[in-house]
């Protein structure tokens, strides 16, 4: 991860990274930056707005490959459908952003799905991807459906 300060730029490892929640509940995150610890407090609004992003998903792909970019999404979805998400909430330990239920996943290219993608057709914009847990063969003109998912940030 890169961070910026005023001074100057720094790189913190995923490693060097932990978090917990403090005594009045709010998330405390320390990252440890060339032997000096950081103490960073992230309250709900700023987990939040993490999440926030994913209400402008406008659909889910079934990939071939992890995609990494809009374009990735592109041309390697198989099938795709209408898809949204509800504003950010509290669950226990976090925040979560749930999905609906995608309509049917029609799939317009045969192939073996591995991973999902939340994706904003609108704004060209990959928000979100995943492995499936089993990978799916598919062929033209299949038929496929996802139940709803939830996306969690720790606090």
């Amino acid at each position: 991860m890169l961070y910026n300060s005023t001074q100057t730029d720094f790189y913190i490892d995923d490693d060097d990274v932990s978090n917990f929640t403090d005594d009045n509940g709010e998330t405390v995150i320390i990252a440890d930056v060339e032997g000096l610890s950081t103490i960073l407090y992230l309250n709900d609004p700023v987990l939040d707005g993490g999440l926030t992003v994913l209400t402008a998903a406008t659909h889910v792909e079934l990939c071939t490959n992890q995609p990494t970019s809009y374009a990735n999404v592109t041309s390697y979805a198989l099938g795709s459908a209408p898809l949204s998400f509800a504003a950010p909430a509290a669950v226990s330990g976090g925040r979560k952003a749930v999905s609906s239920v995608p309509s049917a996943i029609t799939i317009m290219t045969a192939g073996t799905a591995r991973w999902w993608a939340a994706s904003d057709h609108a704004g060209s914009r990959l928000l979100a991807t995943g492995p499936f847990n089993t990978e799916v063969i598919t062929g033209v003109s299949d038929v496929w459906s996802l139940p709803a998912f939830e996306i969690k940030l720790p606090s």
